[in-house]
């Protein structure tokens, strides 16, 4: 790992001309140390099949933020941009190996940020990594999406949700809505996207209590990959039969 030049670059990243933002040197310094940790860890559990310097500053830092820059920068011209919740508590839904809240934890640690997972396993070893890197305003849980947004601890409390690569977008947005306080925000974390996608989310959210705000095409910084970022926006309460049971909103997304 330290002799990995993607790591040892000062700057591995043009920050400005990416999110319109730059990192602090304890910010940089507490990435790299979230790369160590990560591969220490992932000799022994599979937490991420990225394991090389550039993939993660690509897909694991820059794709991580990228979906929360209307708050690194909130000067830039987002539709959502002008009315922005203030976050006081986030969560990563489907976190795997942490991605994209750990990153998000660590340029935002004023935010208590969940990570949910329904792997066991992965939740233990990221509860390990957190107090390792001394991050206590992150808080790894085990549970499905399903079952958390019906509990009267998590139903409701999130002012932000972030989703990354989970589900078809219409679950997702099942998944996230019942989580979100009245003006909430959720970003989906998407690689190719339709105007189908576009219509079929647009129903759901009627359904949901909610409303597309924007998509954000993007490209990533070094293979020049397709994202979208899809921003919703939670508008009325989430009906209480929402989320359906586990396995529902995937094998039969509202239409």
């Amino acid at each position: 790992m330290a002799s990995d030049p993607w790591l040892l670059t000062p700057m591995p990243l043009d920050w400005w001309n990416l999110l319109h933002w730059e990192p602090s040197p304890d910010q940089l310094q507490r990435f790299t140390r979230l790369y160590e940790t990560l591969m220490r860890i992932n000799q022994s559990v599979n937490l991420t099949r990225l394991t090389h310097g550039q993939e993660f500053w690509e897909k694991h830092i820059w794709d991580s933020l990228i979906g929360i820059q209307p708050w690194l920068s909130p000067d830039h011209p987002f539709a959502c941009g002008s009315d922005l919740p203030l976050i006081h508590a986030a969560i990563d839904i489907g976190t795997g190996g942490g991605f994209p809240g750990l990153p998000v934890a660590i340029v935002r640690p004023q935010w208590q940020v969940t990570l949910l997972d329904s792997i066991q396993k992965k939740v233990t070893c990221l509860a390990d990594l957190v107090k390792q890197l001394q991050m206590p305003h992150v808080h790894p849980h085990c549970d499905r999406a399903e079952v958390l947004g019906h509990h009267p601890d998590h139903r409701s409390h999130y002012d932000l949700a972030l989703i990354r690569a989970v589900a078809h977008p219409v679950a997702c947005a099942e998944y996230c809505l019942p989580l979100l306080n009245l003006t909430g925000i959720a970003v989906l974390y998407r690689g190719q996207w339709t105007l189908a996608e576009e219509h079929h989310l647009s129903l759901a959210l009627q359904q949901l209590g909610g409303e597309l705000v924007e998509i954000v095409p993007l490209q990533t910084p070094y293979t020049a990959s397709q994202r979208h970022c899809i921003y919703l926006r939670k508008t009325q309460p989430t009906p209480s039969h929402y989320p359906r049971r586990p396995g529902v909103p995937v094998r039969k997304p509202l239409a």
